[in-house]
């Protein structure tokens, strides 16, 4: 309710200057900054509804949704249950040909609505001759997560930063993203 919402958006608060100051962003250099909305979990984090208080208007916004394709009440077992895709994405504001410093809030379990949606990224990062420089995660994360989302920034050469609520947490036991 309206109490968590508050506390949330003072988590966000404390640490949307924290997080640009230990990742070494800046808010006007030669990176663009652009908040990965993953309509889920992201705009409960509130990092969005600090942004203009922090970084003015220099920074962008971009929306993906990925959705199970398969609902698997009690049944997480199998591959079928991890199967996700993005159902919608909007890149509208996506800057060209800059380098990106990519800030994705999100519950971080299994890692596979971070892989569906940096895969996406980086395709319009080749359509719009940009680079992602930076990718800094912020959310509850677990370790389970962290581990395979790392291997595709490591891959793309992208220096990855995680601020995780809290400790890594056991989300993903049952291999989903709750």
């Amino acid at each position: 309710g309206e109490r968590l919402e508050r506390v949330v958006r003072q988590a966000a608060a404390a640490a949307l200057p924290a997080i640009l100051e230990l990742s070494d962003v800046r808010s006007h250099g030669d990176a663009a900054i652009v908040f990965e909305q993953i309509l889920r979990a992201a705009p409960g984090y509130k990092l969005q509804d600090i942004a203009p208080k922090v970084l003015g208007d220099s920074y962008k916004t971009v929306y993906l949704r990925p959705r199970y394709t398969h609902r698997s009440y009690r049944d997480h077992d199998g591959t079928v249950q991890r199967e996700i895709e993005v159902v919608h994405q909007n890149f509208s504001e996506f800057p060209k040909e800059k380098k990106i410093v990519l800030i994705m809030q999100d519950t971080v379990a299994s890692g596979r609505s971070g892989e569906v949606s940096i895969n996406a990224t980086l395709e319009q990062c080749q359509r719009s001759g940009c680079r992602i420089e930076k990718w800094i995660l912020y959310g509850f994360i677990s370790e389970y997560g962290l581990d395979a989302l790392y291997p595709i920034a490591n891959s793309n050469d992208i220096s990855m930063f995680a601020f995780a609520m809290g400790n890594l947490t056991a989300l993903s036991t049952n291999n989903y993203d709750m």
